[in-house]
């Protein structure tokens, strides 16, 4: 494998975006890749409609540390699945 495709501690990607391939997930059941790819392909679309009006503003690191509390296991996504 390319270095660039072995994950490591320091990179803990769970999808990987192959130039004329598409993607690959890795979620921690079933339930998890599935919504995983789901919203991957929803995020896309999302944040390339939002690049034509203007610059993107990622999230700050304490936002995403707050959403990641939020989603193992948790209600919603067990009922979107």
């Amino acid at each position: 494998l390319a270095p660039w495709a072995v994950i490591s501690p320091e990179r803990s990607a769970r999808v990987v975006l192959m130039r004329e391939h598409g993607s690959v997930a890795v979620g921690t059941d079933l339930a998890n890749t599935v919504r995983l790819c789901v919203y991957l392909a929803r995020n896309a679309r999302a944040l390339t409609a939002a690049r034509q009006l203007g610059p993107v503003e990622p999230l700050s690191a304490g936002e995403i540390a707050a959403r990641r509390r939020t989603l193992p296991g948790g209600p919603e996504v067990q009922h979107s699945w």
